[in-house]
């Protein structure tokens, strides 16, 4: 009996369903494998053909090797069982890459599967292994290879480190570019170092490769240093363990430049290691008026019994803002204070002091200030305070004030006269008619020669007028004046701002005290602390108050004389 193609389909299926179902799923592609060797399996079987896929599948899945899943997704790539095959296909693959351990056998594995979903671990897992077997060769063009090889590596910066290691010398290192190489000099006389042509400059703070005979084994911390050079002459320096930093920090504190016991200037090293870290990595090289251009540092090398040899390199000034650091805190107190913004300087103080790297920088505050909070906030000269003038029976006395929310505070006082004039301090005046001074508002000074005369120091000369009505009125002035009738004019303090007319009234000159012009009030709007401070100098008059508004610490430096 001939069976018809319809039912000759569904007994071979019937007969592959049977072996599939009883776990015999390599017979079933033996069988369905045989029918196709037979022809017997035409095109219009697809039922078939998908029933081998299954079957193929299910093999696969019994070998569960590489080769099987490669085998079937090779034959199968376009059947549904092809996704799972590749996803575990890919995750033997690698996973016996991985228990192979090698660089060479993950770089197989990428190159074999480039569409895997490992493709970005594997890519990092050869970058790693391959690093770890060019720096073990201790050989630099292996090491340079890799970083050909790998351009856009993480671990570029170590790749560089590791060819310092390999090769003797001293070299810097700056965010991971490419080592320059540093000769030494020797130390001559008196620290003096001939500058070599050619310095090398790095544009970030480097980390110093020290791989010389010796280094790390044996030799004490105390034989390397960081030293800065000072300028002497054309291609001649000095070591000086006194930076360019330290010297403009001390001069902004009013104190002696900070040695190394500062930490800005270190040199930091694990004994046995061939890198130095910078510690100034930690702290930004400029400051106002610190950094021109760039600075000139020395790793210096200086054995007992020897004059020692330096290694001579510079750093570009950074463009940008400092990186949060110690050095650059400390700063942005001093600043806040500088500016009147005490309650943002201390809250600065708060972030120093719970820096762990700033420990050494506070250490040495403590020593030169006593009380770095008092002296840096509390009494730091700001813009917001005044100068105020008194005139005594033995002179004229100009005293620093401060507006405290408890009253007015001295924090200097001066014989003489000392007005702020901008970002300056004027203590004397080209006008010879000022040798009969009457007093000052804000930057003016009102001065005569027999009629009323302002002498602007810090900008327009200030207006006056004639006064009001009722202060004539309490003066008893009947008759109103005229301009030509004012000798002078000046201010006074009676708890607030006010002026003092001298007016001739036939033979006599009376006293008018009244309401101070509206210009004056806007120029200098005293606060209260201020005016009560003045109204109560016993025995004193009161002549002038001017606010400080420009570079408080220079016009107070002047005004001390320091």
């Amino acid at each position: 009996m001939i069976l018809s193609p319809g039912v000759a389909q569904a007994k071979k299926a019937d007969q592959v369903a049977k072996l599939m179902a009883d776990g015999k799923c390599a017979d079933a592609v033996e069988k369905i494998d045989e029918w196709e060797d037979r022809n017997a399996f035409g095109s219009e079987d697809y039922d078939l053909r998908r029933i081998r896929a299954q079957a193929g599948y299910c093999a696969a899945k019994a070998a569960d090797t590489v080769d099987a899943y490669e085998a079937f997704v090779a034959r199968f790539s376009d059947w549904p069982e092809a996704k799972d095959a590749r996803t575990r296909l890919y995750d033997l693959a690698f996973s016996t890459a991985q228990s192979e351990g090698t660089a060479r056998a993950m770089k197989a594995f990428l190159a074999r599967y480039p569409e895997s979903p490992y493709t970005e671990q594997a890519r990092r897992q050869e970058e790693a292994w391959s690093f770890e077997d060019a720096a073990k060769s201790g050989d630099p063009k292996t090491i340079q290879r890799w970083i050909t090889e790998h351009p856009d590596s993480s671990l570029r910066e170590q790749a560089w480190e590791a060819i310092v290691q390999a090769q003797e010398g001293i070299y810097l290192l700056t965010a991971g570019g490419q080592p320059f190489r540093v000769d030494p000099v020797l130390i001559g006389d008196g620290g003096m170092v001939a500058i070599p042509a050619g310095l090398p400059v790095a544009s970030d703070v480097p980390t110093i490769g020290v791989n010389l005979p010796g280094a790390g084994r044996g030799e004490t911390s105390e034989w390397w240093k960081l030293q800065a050079l000072s300028p002497v002459s054309e291609g001649s320096m000095r070591l000086d363990p006194v930076g360019s930093v330290a010297q403009v920090l001390g001069s902004r504190l009013g104190v002696s430049p900070p040695g190394p016991e500062a930490g800005l200037l270190e040199l930091g090293r694990a004994p046995g290691s061939h890198l130095a870290r910078v510690a100034t990595a930690k702290n930004p090289l400029a400051l106002a008026r610190g950094c021109d251009g760039f600075v000139r540092y020395a790793l210096t090398l200086t054995p007992p019994g020897t004059a020692g040899v330096a290694f001579p390199f510079a750093v570009e000034c950074p463009s940008g803002p400092p990186a949060t650091s110690p050095l650059a805190l400390l700063l942005g107190v001093i600043d806040a204070a500088e500016q009147g913004h005490r309650d943002r300087a201390r809250t600065t103080w708060a972030q120093l002091e719970g820096m762990p790297d700033g420990a050494a920088l506070r250490g040495w505050l403590g020593t030169a200030l006593g009380d770095p909070v008092k002296k840096l906030i509390d009494d730091r000269p700001g813009q917001g305070d005044w100068i105020a003038w008194v005139s005594t029976p033995t002179g004229i006395a100009s005293s620093w004030l401060r507006a405290d929310p408890g009253g007015a505070r001295v924090l200097a006082t001066r014989p003489g006269w000392a007005v702020p004039a901008g970002a300056t301090l004027a203590t004397a005046t080209l006008e010879p008619a000022c040798a009969s001074l009457f007093g000052s508002v804000a930057g003016t000074l009102f001065c005569t020669d027999g009629a009323p005369r302002a002498v602007a120091l810090d900008g327009a000369a200030l207006g006056w007028e004639l006064p009001s009505p009722e202060a004539l009125a309490a003066a008893g002035v009947k008759a109103a004046p005229e301009l030509d009738d004012v000798v002078s004019v000046a201010p006074r303090w009676d708890g607030e701002l006010k002026a003092l007319w001298v007016l001739k009234s036939g033979k006599k000159r009376v006293e008018v005290l009244g309401p101070a012009p509206a210009a004056w009030s806007r120029a200098a709007p005293v606060p209260p602390e201020i005016g009560a401070w003045l109204a109560s100098q016993v025995g004193a008059t009161a002549i002038g108050v001017a606010p400080v508004t420009g570079e408080s610490w220079v016009i107070y430096r002047a005004f001390t004389g320091s």
